[in-house]
Formats: C-alpha cells, structure tokens, sequence
C-alpha cells in the first residue's frame, strides 16, 4: 500500500506517519523501484498502536519503547510496560480532573459572588485584592514573618525586611513588599 493509502485507512495523515518515522517510532518502510513507500498489514498494525498510544498522551519516547517491544516479539515485557504507563496515565488524568474540579468551584464562587449586589461584591473585591496581595508578598522570596504565615526570608536586616511584632503589622509589611521594588524599599535587597 501507498502512504496516502495507509493515512486514510487510519485516519491520519501522510506528513504524521513519515514524522513517526524520522523519530524512529515507525521503522522505514520498503521502497518499490520507483522510490515509493511500500506499507504492508504489519505496518498499519504498528501505526494503530502508535495512533492510540498518542490519544492516551503517552510520550513520544514510551510510544517508541512499546512499540519496539510489542513488534520485536516481546509480548510479556510489551504488556507489563503498557500496564505501567495505562496505571501512570490514568493517575495522572484522575490528579487532573481533581485540579479542574476544585477550579470549576472557585468559578462558581465567584459567579455567585458576582451575582449577588453591589454591596457584596464591593467587599468581595477588597477582600480578593488583600488576599492576592498578601498571598504574592508571602511567595516573595524577601517576605518574613515571626507568625510564620510566610515562612522564612530576607535576612538582610534592612526596616522593610524585618519581621513584624504583630501579625496586623505584618501584612501592612506584605502590602509594601507586594509592590514593585523600587517603592517598596531603598535598599536594593528586594529587587
């Protein structure tokens, strides 16, 4: 068979199959004596299971090792690591949807905040505008604080990097060090 053949046969195109080729996840095909490509029942076999194993998402560098493994007669090691990357996949697609279902909750937080009147949003903002800035400051590497919401940071002893006696007085130090360097301090350590 024809390239042109094959892509239609499996519903991928010609440019897909030679660039599994170049990666060396496909072998090259023979050539016929007018330089065409030559494709037979195996290598759509082979090209199936690649077409499969990139709808799973599995790396390029895995589809070339189990394919090897699977059209090299290696049935049980072929096996063994397609059930470790199917367990792998699948762990991470379960952590993904986990990810996406917490955000879809912020959203509908939002929405209902949003929705609701004006009074309510006015305080919902100021209170999104604090805890982003409190939390960027608390992720800034010079930000430190003897509560400990912040962890440990700048040392360097300068006022704008001391830790605050009160956590009040910490975040109105976190407010300050949420802003770009320049205004925030002189010393040049925050930069």
């Amino acid at each position: 068979m024809r390239i042109s053949t094959v892509a239609r046969q499996t519903g991928t195109t010609p440019h897909a199959i030679r660039f599994y080729e170049r990666e060396g996840i496909l072998p090259f095909p023979d050539r016929t004596a007018n330089r065409y490509r030559e494709y037979d029942e195996q290598d759509i076999r082979r090209l199936e299971l690649v077409l499969a194993l990139r709808r799973l998402d599995v790396p390029l560098d895995e589809i070339r090792s189990l394919a090897g493994s699977c059209f090299d007669h290696r049935c049980a090691t072929s096996t063994r690591q397609l059930l470790e990357v199917v367990d792998r996949r699948s762990i991470e697609v379960h952590r993904q949807m986990d990810e996406l279902r917490e955000l879809a909750a912020r959203f509908a937080e939002l929405r209902r905040l949003l929705a609701g009147d004006h009074e309510q949003r006015r305080s919902m903002m100021i209170e999104l505008e604090t805890q982003n800035t409190v939390e960027q400051a608390a992720r800034a590497p010079h930000a430190d604080c003897d509560c400990g919401c912040a962890g440990s940071g700048c040392t360097c002893g300068c006022e704008c990097c001391l830790p605050s006696g009160t956590h009040d007085q910490h975040r109105q130090a976190l407010e300050v060090l949420a802003q770009p360097a320049e205004e925030a301090c002189g010393c040049g350590c925050c930069g």
